[in-house]
């Protein structure tokens, strides 16, 4: 029986590695013709700088973002009311003398 399976299998190419083993010889070198990889172009200074503002700004611009989604969410369909109200100063002057009871 252990046969059958054996026969079934299929054959590795020859020059493969069997699973687990570590292969004998090593890679073989470029012919001369060959070039080498390309390398990537240095990144110009203005751009890394760009990319590095980018990151700082992109956490407190995300934070900023889910807190207006929050409160519209929160006031107009928790709350009941008309979403043009989260903008007047009277509704966050009206909620400060709730929490702080003046």
């Amino acid at each position: 029986m252990d046969q059958k399976k054996d026969e079934l299998r299929p054959k590795a190419p020859p020059g493969s590695v069997k699973p687990g083993l570590k292969p004998t010889t090593s890679s073989p070198s470029p012919a001369k013709g060959d070039k080498p990889a390309k390398t990537r172009k240095p990144i110009p200074p203005w751009a890394r700088i760009s990319f590095y503002i980018l990151r700082l700004l992109l956490v407190p611009v995300l934070c900023v973002a889910a807190l207006i989604v929050g409160v519209v969410v929160g006031y107009s369909y928790i709350g009941g009311r008309e979403s043009s109200d989260v903008w007047q100063l009277e509704t966050w002057k009206h909620l400060f003398n709730l929490v702080f009871g003046n």
